[in-house]
């Protein structure tokens, strides 16, 4: 393999804006005697780890180059127990979620990038031409080290996102699969270029770039990744810059931290759980995980998560296991091993599998996916009454190993996401952990006993509930159940609150197959809703229990009083009209969300009739959008929302108001109909949205300061450096490059 270049640290922004920025900065000090301290502190605000883009998202969001001496692996990153590859003739032909509409593609064979806002601004309008993945010298056709590298790196990558309802594949899936191209589409995505090096056009050393949002343009956008700064296409560190990089394109920004200032948060801990956010720099931890900046010191808490499935056409992916012990998949079995897979999609899921064993030693092995993996495993065993009978969470390991005696019966495997100690010292909440795992394992035979099962029962409140207690086949012997009651939402006792109690035994005889259990249920006259309990088989001799709890139902007799449903107020600012970037001249729009209430859940579907009504603000102004339509409560829901977009504009104007209505309501009664929305004006001077400092005003968009001859514009001495210091972006131009003609402007500082 070929040496692995010397990769330098990346402590600067371009070549050229350094030397731009301090060729104007020393002609600042000599106009008006700045001192270097000052000089100092201006130029480490130009870090090419600091966020820089405008109002409009044209500019890009780089992550930074790898530092070769920081990095934990050596050789080309792959772990020495390896997933299972593909056929290396399917290499581009890889989907991790096939059927879902929407696609982040590795292309790795090469791209020539046409008409897009990165040929413009730094290529000239020229063609970006991408060579093809390369890190054997060969850029002719792939070898079968490549072939292998690109499989796992899209593994890595597949289980950053495999929470979700996309698909990360290999095999180009066309330009129209990766456009927006409007209201009706349903398809889209993003194309990631994994080719050379950062200094083939974009002039800076980088291990990625792409702009924020771009997932949703209406063009084949791109964003790159640059194996050359990764370390010679190193398999995690080109994986961590491709999920971090396709994570600007749905809407993330970077996870830096305010003390120590930087950018890009390593992340803390060491081994299995060692941990990083993959908006900071992830080259360095094994654990990568999304983000809501819950570590010392974060710089950033916007959640993830929420912005992933919630901006960009697709939500979670279906969860495949249900979450209870009654929703429960059954283990594969093969004699006495069990086996099984499952994904964690989201922080609250919980995947339950169910097996049955004889009495003895069993032993169940739960593991993450084992390239890069974001998923910490919680597992818990339970019996078939819903008994904890163990768990792990191995504090410096990522797996969950259970060894343990029972009975002979049936069990209950939970799997879950876990955290580890305090995020805020070096460890992480249980936000990130999501991902794919395996079960493997071992259990006892059963002995060729017969299993026993309780069924689920339901009765009207005046009633009485009657559970069957089976065997899978005749006895051979006499049966012997032992049973009790169990208080859910009902309440039991021996006067019969809601239910009778009771316990005992019951025998199957040999030759039968079942017996009854009879639960007396206490009728009354109050509408309390469906009430259950539940009746659990503790033990059985001569039979293995394989559902030992049966739920019974109590059907509520009374008459459901009709909830009551309202709307509250809500207000927003009013938002600018763009003056730059890719949206100049078109409004921002700002959601102003109503939320309906009901009083109480219902058993019954229920649905109200909202509109708006024009106030001091109107539709017909452009003060806002008008929306009318149905707001459907289903059974157990008691809030949903109703949103009106607001459009923005730069006048100054005082707050406006215009209502939303609600009419006709089924199965409830309105108590509150009238929702007020008030419009917060904005707007000050004539200093324009984004264009800021206009006028008289100064705006609340971003100002400007411009140096004539010494002669300082809008800003005074005393807080030049201050803004410039705070700059999100800044542009310097010299006139014609040759320093004689002094700063012609400086611009672009947040106000």
């Amino acid at each position: 393999m070929p040496q692995q270049p010397a990769l330098k640290q990346n402590t600067g922004s371009r070549k050229s804006e350094t030397i731009a920025m301090k060729k104007i900065m020393d002609r600042c000090d000599e106009w008006i005697g700045v001192q270097p301290l000052e000089n100092r502190v201006l130029l480490s605000s130009t870090l090419i780890d600091t966020d820089y883009h405008d109002d409009g998202g044209e500019q890009p969001h780089v992550l930074p180059e790898l530092v070769l001496d920081q990095a934990g692996e050596s050789g080309d990153g792959s772990s020495p127990s390896s997933a299972p590859l593909a056929p290396l003739a399917d290499t581009f032909k890889l989907h991790s979620n096939t059927g879902a509409d929407h696609t982040i593609y590795l292309d790795f064979d090469g791209h020539t990038t046409s008409n897009t806002i990165w040929n413009s601004n730094f290529n000239n309008n020229n063609p970006i031409v991408s060579g093809a993945y390369d890190f054997d010298g060969d850029a002719l056709s792939f070898s079968t080290a490549e072939l292998e590298r690109i499989q796992y790196i899209w593994q890595r990558v597949s289980e950053d996102f495999i929470p979700f309802d996309v698909n990360v594949t290999t095999e180009d899936p066309g330009t129209a699969a990766l456009i927006k191209s409007g209201g009706g589409d349903s398809q889209w995505g993003v194309r990631v270029v994994i080719s050379g090096s950062s200094y083939d056009w974009y002039g800076a050393g980088a291990g990625g770039v792409a702009y924020p949002g771009s997932f949703n343009w209406n063009s084949d956008t791109p964003t790159f990744v640059f194996p050359d700064q990764l370390g010679n296409g190193h398999e995690k560190y080109t994986a961590e810059a491709v999920t971090h990089e396709a994570g600007h394109t749905v809407g993330l920004y970077h996870d830096g931290r305010t003390v120590p200032k930087e950018g890009y948060y390593q992340g803390h801990g060491s081994g299995d759980t060692g941990w990083a956010p993959i908006m900071g720099v992830g080259y360095y931890q094994n654990l990568t995980q999304w983000s809501k900046g819950e570590y010392d010191n974060a710089d950033n808490t916007e959640d993830d998560l929420a912005i992933i499935t919630s901006q960009n056409g697709f939500g979670y992916r279906t969860d495949d296991h249900g979450d209870s012990n009654g929703s429960a998949s059954s283990l594969s079995m093969n004699g006495t091993s069990v086996s099984g897979d499952g994904i964690i999609e989201t922080n609250t899921d919980y995947d339950v599998f169910s097996f049955t064993s004889g009495s003895g030693s069993i032993s169940l092995n739960i593991d993450p996916f084992d390239r890069g993996p974001n998923l910490d495993i919680l597992a818990e065993l339970y019996d078939s009454s819903n008994n904890l009978i163990a768990s792990s969470n191995p504090l410096s390991l990522l797996n969950a190993d259970i060894n343990t005696s029972v009975a002979g019966g049936t069990y209950y495997l939970h799997v879950s996401g876990t955290g580890k100690g305090d995020p805020l010292v070096d460890g992480y909440s249980d936000y990130g952990s999501l991902g794919q795992y395996t079960i493997s394992g071992t259990v006892v035979d059963n002995g060729g006993q017969p299993s026993v099962s309780i069924n689920d029962a339901s009765a009207s409140e005046d009633g009485s509930l009657v559970f069957t207690v089976s065997l899978s086949e005749p006895a051979t012997e006499d049966v012997v159940i032992t049973y009790a009651t169990q208080d859910g939402t009902a309440q039991g006792s021996t006067a019969g609150t809601d239910y009778w109690t009771t316990s005992g035994t019951l025998t199957i005889f040999e030759g039968q197959t079942f017996k009854y259990v009879t639960i007396t249920l206490q009728d009354d006259t109050e509408f309390e809703g469906n009430e259950n309990l539940f009746v659990n088989l503790t033990s059985a001799t001569g039979a293995v229990i394989a559902d030992g709890q049966g739920e019974g139902t109590i059907i509520d007799n009374d008459a459901e009083p009709l909830p009551t449903i309202s709307i509250n107020d809500a207000s927003v600012n009013e938002g600018k009209l763009n003056t730059k970037g890719r949206n100049k001249g078109q409004p921002q729009i700002t959601d102003m969300t109503f939320t309906v209430s009901l009083s109480s859940a219902y058993s019954q579907t229920v649905t109200v009739q909202y509109a708006t009504t024009d106030g001091t603000a109107t539709a017909a102004n452009n003060d806002y959008q008008s929306a009318s339509g149905a707001v459907t409560f289903n059974p157990g829901e008691t809030s949903k929302t109703v949103t009106v977009s607001i459009v923005g504009d730069n006048d100054a104007e005082s707050d406006e108001t215009f209502t939303v209505a609600l009419s006709s309501p089924t199965n409830a009664v309105i108590a509150d109909g009238t929702g007020t929305g008030t419009i917060l004006d904005d707007d000050t001077g004539s200093g324009g949205g984004g264009g800021g400092g206009g006028g008289n005003g100064n705006g609340r968009g971003k100002n400007k300061a411009a140096v004539y001859n010494g002669a300082f514009a809008d800003y005074t001495l005393n807080n030049l450096y201050q803004q410039m210091n705070e700059a999100r972006t800044v542009m310097l131009l010299d006139a014609d490059d040759d320093s004689d003609d002094g700063i012609v402007s400086i611009f672009d500082f947040l106000s």
